[in-house]
């Protein structure tokens, strides 16, 4: 069965080939003449646009990169350790400590926009300053 199906397709193309030829080379010279015609017009705005996407590539760009490089400072994982003597302290743990202890002497977190934390080793302590005036101790 396949095979005579097969066989009937090749009849039928046999048959339709002079016509589909003939409709190509009446088509041919036609689009011919469209390119030539079309060229010219498809450079000069090529040649139009090409500064347009350029520029609008070199303002994109930075933005781009930047919002890639948050993405992965944002997605990566990261913790800091000051190891010193027989003692490591993460530094997330170290913040969690002055939060507290500044919670701890009346101040209200809700209020903590800032918190600048100095590390002493050589005194076992941390520092800290909450939004640039108050200013408290934790001791390891």
């Amino acid at each position: 069965m396949a095979r005579e199906l097969s066989e009937m397709a090749d009849r039928a193309f046999d048959q339709a080939k002079p016509y589909l030829d003939r409709a190509v080379k009446s088509v041919d010279p036609i689009l011919k003449e469209a390119q030539s015609k079309m060229g010219p017009v498809w450079k000069g705005a090529q040649a139009m646009a090409d500064p347009v996407i350029k520029g609008a590539k070199d303002m994109a760009d930075p933005v781009l990169r930047e919002a890639k490089e948050q993405n992965v400072r944002r997605n990566a994982k990261q913790e800091i350790y000051v190891q010193y003597g027989d003692h490591e302290l993460r530094t997330e743990d170290i913040a969690a400590r002055c939060r507290e202890n500044y919670e701890q002497n009346g101040g209200d977190l809700a209020d903590l926009k800032e918190l600048q934390i100095y590390v002493k080793p050589e005194d076992n302590a941390a520092y800290y300053v909450v939004n640039g005036s108050t200013t408290g101790k934790i001791v390891f």
